[in-house]
């Protein structure tokens, strides 16, 4: 038996909920700018209107950024009913391509029980007379760093990179002597530099190039370096455990974090009566025989070390406990 008024009910809820949800209270005044021609390297940024229009409080809970290029800052996160405020979005210019270019910033917010986004745009044409390339640069390593950027500069005049430096006490630029490329024209390399034993963890930061042009002092490139510790190649079993009796070997595996390939370099034991075999060469998981000669062994049993020394994923020795026990 169907109930109307309960299908009415459902129908009105459902209604009001959308309501709540759809309600537009944060307005953007406009929303879409456009910048005009930009050079590329140049400062690029606007600051757009926000007014709240609705009966209730509105929470900014997110600002979502469309690219790594650009950064949007809105001077208050609560705005009151009727109260206004402003986001700053700026670009960075250098790493953008030649031609029509727009860049997005969506606002996740709250208001009342409902939740929206609010989009705000901003758009330019580049001219690209000097690049900066990768147009970004994110680097996750587990040991020392050294990337490349290249400056670019098509003008018959190019500039010259008086100095260079990154925002990073462990990140060094080295700059290498300018050249001409296939097409002519001018190029830079910049070397990002950084130690093996950089502390673990993100490091977001900026790389520097002051110029002798006017036009362009300071060529600013962000950059993140996440640094990881080295993933440790594990063995199973992590020891060898022999009785009088049994089989005298036993197959110890290794592998890499991440399906990293293993590479054995050499093999030892620091007790004679320790025998070890393994096949060279690189593959996803490494075997080595661990075999104990009958000859050699005393009624006391045996207590030792197999040291395996690797060449990948990364150079290191994994000690593997080696025992034998008389009955």
């Amino acid at each position: 038996m169907r109930r109307p008024w309960l299908l009415q009910a459902v129908a009105l809820i459902t209604g009001l909920a959308c309501c709540a949800v759809s309600r537009a209270a944060l307005e953007i005044d406009p929303p879409l700018f456009h910048a005009g021609d930009v050079q590329a390297g140049g400062p690029l940024s606007h600051r757009f209107t926000l007014i709240n229009q609705g009966p209730d409080a509105v929470e900014i809970l997110e600002v979502r950024p469309s690219c790594g290029c650009m950064t949007g800052t809105p001077d208050r996160r609560r705005f009151g009913p009727g109260e206004s405020g402003s986001l700053l979005l700026e670009v960075n210019t250098l790493t953008q391509p030649d031609g029509p270019a727009s860049w997005r910033v969506t606002l996740l917010c709250k208001s009342g029980e409902g939740v929206e986004e609010k989009t705000l745009t901003l758009t330019a044409r580049i001219q690209a007379d000097i690049t900066l390339e990768p147009s970004s640069l994110v680097v996750v390593t587990e040991g020392a760093m050294d990337r490349e950027v290249t400056l670019s500069d098509r003008r018959p005049h190019p500039l010259t990179v008086v100095k260079a430096e990154t925002t990073s006490r462990q990140v060094r630029a080295r700059v290498d002597e300018p050249s001409r490329d296939a097409d002519g024209r001018w190029r830079c390399v910049v070397h990002l530099e950084a130690p093996a034993d950089m502390p673990d963890g993100r490091h977001d930061e900026a790389l520097h190039l002051y110029t002798s042009d006017p036009e362009y002092p300071d060529l600013k490139m962000p950059f993140t370096v996440v640094k990881r510790s080295r993933r440790r190649v594990s063995a199973t079993p992590a020891a060898v455990e022999l009785t009088a009796g049994g089989s005298p070997a036993r197959l110890v595996l290794l592998r890499g974090g991440d399906g990293d390939m293993i590479e054995i370099e050499g093999v030892n034991a620091d007790d004679a009566a320790v025998r070890c075999e393994w096949s060279p060469g690189s593959r996803p998981t490494g075997a080595v025989r661990v075999r104990v000669d009958p000859a050699k062994l005393t009624a006391d049993g045996l207590k030792a070390m197999v040291h395996i020394h690797l060449s990948k994923p990364a150079v290191q020795t994994v000690d593997v406990p080696v025992t034998w026990t008389p009955r």
